[in-house]
């Protein structure tokens, strides 16, 4: 429904989603402005999650549900991406495309995206109206259509989705450096999906995996706007309610943690269309006092032009007036559970793979030795401030920080302390996690050769 995980990490591999360098010394200040997150629990399980705002007459009314790609089978990868889009499709009392209609009419618009962790729907409208998305929601929370037909939509999305991040030559290179940095962990795969198995995920597999996770116990409701916390515990009392408690979902990924990765992984695969070299890192979970640190680690080494991991990439040398790759750039993929952090050099010759391995990790070294600058330091606070106030300028992104602060952290009002804690790291924080994390014998190292020209 909207530019998928897998695309923004793309982009910002790829150096096109950059964020913007810019002052940010009083963006503490800025978050302390914001009313406080109330949040109450439902008899049956659901969570509540409201944040007053008068800055419009607007609200936007999100339903998080803590079910993403790393609670699927094996072998139907892609089930949680399904409801996604079959979510939209009717329910017993809602005809197919009616919900986002009657959000539409009202002058709202509607979006869902799915991730490895949660799954989320968003209903944006005038404040007048939240009773009426409320009641959507619990709509399609436990009355969802099984319909073959509806099914097949769903699948038929998807694939499109698919085949477009296949044509992509850094989504097959992220796609692939996952799959080889967790040999245990569902983090091997992405909410995308696998073409073969959602052919034979039936109305049934899916109506199990709905049933299973698609309960109040499991989910979230976040309302963000001109709205009090008393209407929106009327609302949610009245349609929320009815339904009634669920079993506790199973976790499958809680049995397969990844063990630590104390060797070194290395391999060559077939070649693609731009030559890719992909250097990853096992970080911790997002809640590990360490991210913070990490995050800015990652600025640091590869956000940005500035960034050093980018400059040693792209800059010519003067005698052979050549870069040593087309672009780079580094990112940190931060989940419920322990994540990644990939370096990426992309090249058009062959024989620049081992040198761009070799630039990487000497300017991985460089850290380590010497720390960040406080220039660098400062900049990459901005930078990470900066892109964390914007997505709160509206509703929508309020209601998102809180309700991927209640995935990633157990706490809807988590997402208030993040600017604080950036800015007590210190440089040494910076060197210490990078010469914890990122050490040469924990990396997992892809290189896709460029098809010959």
């Amino acid at each position: 429904m909207r530019r998928s995980w897998l695309a923004k990490h793309v982009l910002i591999l790829a150096g096109v989603a950059a964020v913007p360098a810019a002052a940010a010394p009083d963006i503490p200040k800025v978050v302390g402005k914001l009313a406080p997150v109330e949040s109450f629990v439902l008899p049956n399980g659901l969570q509540v999650a409201v944040l007053h705002s008068d800055v419009a007459p607007i609200a936007s009314v999100q339903v998080w549900y803590h079910v993403g790609s790393k609670d699927e089978p094996r072998d139907h990868r892609g089930t949680a991406h399904m409801f996604e889009h079959m979510m939209f499709q009717g329910t017993e009392h809602v005809r197919p495309g009616g919900h986002a209609q009657s959000i539409e009419l009202l002058g709202g618009y509607v979006n869902a995206s799915t991730d490895e962790d949660a799954t989320r729907f968003i209903d944006t409208l005038p404040a007048s109206y939240v009773d009426h998305a409320v009641r959507l929601e619990a709509e399609r929370m436990r009355y969802l259509r099984f319909a073959q037909p509806v099914v097949d939509a769903a699948r038929a999305v998807i694939e499109s989705e698919i085949r477009q991040q296949d044509s992509s030559p850094f989504a097959r290179g992220l796609l692939r450096s996952l799959a080889s940095a967790y040999q245990k962990h569902p983090y091997a795969w992405t909410p995308a999906g696998n073409p073969k198995e959602l052919a034979q995920t039936s109305p049934d597999d899916l109506k199990k995996f709905y049933d299973t996770y698609y309960q109040p116990n499991n989910a979230l409701l976040v309302v963000v706007g001109k709205v009090t916390a008393a209407e929106v515990k009327a609302s949610a009392e009245k349609w929320f309610g009815p339904i009634a408690r669920a079993s506790d979902p199973p976790r499958p990924a809680a049995a397969n943690q990844e063990p630590p990765h104390t060797v070194r992984h290395h391999e060559v695969v077939e070649p693609g269309t731009v030559g890719l070299t992909l250097i990853g890192w096992h970080v911790p979970a997002a809640k590990d006092k360490d991210l913070s640190a990490l995050q800015l680690a990652a600025n640091v080494l590869g956000t940005g032009d500035a960034s050093r991991i980018k400059l040693r990439l792209k800059t010519a040398d003067p005698k052979t007036r050549r870069a040593l790759a087309l672009d780079g750039g580094v990112d940190a993929f931060i989940h419920e559970d322990p994540g990644m952090m990939i370096a990426l050099g992309a090249f058009l010759d062959p024989a620049q793979a081992d040198a761009i391995e070799a630039a990487i990790s000497d300017e991985i070294g460089k850290l380590v030795a010497k720390g960040p600058t406080a220039d660098e330091l400062r900049k990459a606070k901005n930078q990470v401030q900066a892109g964390f106030v914007l997505s709160l300028e509206s509703a929508q992104g309020l209601g998102e920080a809180i309700g991927r602060s209640w995935i990633l952290t157990g706490n809807p009002g988590a997402f208030l302390r993040e600017a604080d804690e950036l800015e007590k790291v210190t440089a040494a924080d910076v060197q210490r996690v990078v010469k914890q994390y990122l050490s040469p014998d924990r990396a997992t190292v892809v290189v896709i050769p460029p098809k010959a020209r």
